[in-house]
């Protein structure tokens, strides 16, 4: 690859990473193989491993621009007015804004978002999968929604003493909750998971968590 260019190589990307997805689609990351990604990509299997060490670490990266192309917080927070703002006002805002992260899945066949969750928050997970949900959890949680609870936190809306980095951070265990109870497992319904979302977030703001 070293007598390639930077832009062939970033369209050999892209060209692996559509395929990888159309594959992942339709097989699910178990019933995929990497031979038949770079395949459809017009590439070897070594070429493949030159851009992604593993199937998995192709899978996520895959599957999180799903998430990130419908989700529009970052302009809804950065432009957001929060003088006026109650806290139950805040807890609406920011429900909302989790629960639009991982309902983008919603339309994704259950068994690929179940391994999704399983890739994502496996022990076994790879240093290279944690750098990339690290990434993530920068651009849409640390990167807006921290920036917005310093807001509230110098406006006094939010009275208590409060990380915003930390609260930032928290927001993925609720997208967790939202993926495994509402979207995985069906055990509670859309309303009841967004109620409980908001009360999870209500505790934090007001200092029970």
């Amino acid at each position: 690859m070293s007598n390639v260019t930077l832009e062939e190589k970033q369209e050999t990307k892209l060209r692996i990473q559509k395929s990888a997805r159309e594959v992942f689609l339709k097989k699910g990351i178990k019933g995929a193989s990497v031979r038949e990604i770079a395949e459809k990509a017009g590439v070897g299997a070594s070429t493949l491993y030159g851009y992604y060490s593993s199937k998995e670490l192709l899978f996520i990266e895959t599957i999180l621009p799903s998430i990130e192309s419908r989700n529009d917080i970052h302009v809804r927070l950065d432009t957001l007015e929060v003088r006026d703002l109650g806290i139950d006002d805040v807890v609406q805002i920011l429900a909302d804004a989790v629960f639009a992260l991982p309902t983008a899945l919603i339309d994704m066949d259950h068994a690929i978002i179940k391994e999704f969750h399983s890739v994502l928050f496996s022990l076994s997970t790879s240093d290279e999968i944690k750098r990339m949900m690290e990434n993530f959890i920068e651009n849409n949680m640390k990167g807006v929604i921290a920036p917005f609870i310093d807001r509230l936190l110098d406006a006094n809306i939010i009275k208590v003493e409060l990380d915003a980095d930390a609260f930032a951070r928290y927001t993925l265990n609720m997208m967790r909750m939202v993926i495994l109870e509402y979207i995985i497992f069906g055990d509670i319904t859309k309303e009841a998971c967004y109620k409980k979302l908001k009360g999870m977030i209500k505790m934090t703001l007001i200092g029970k968590i």
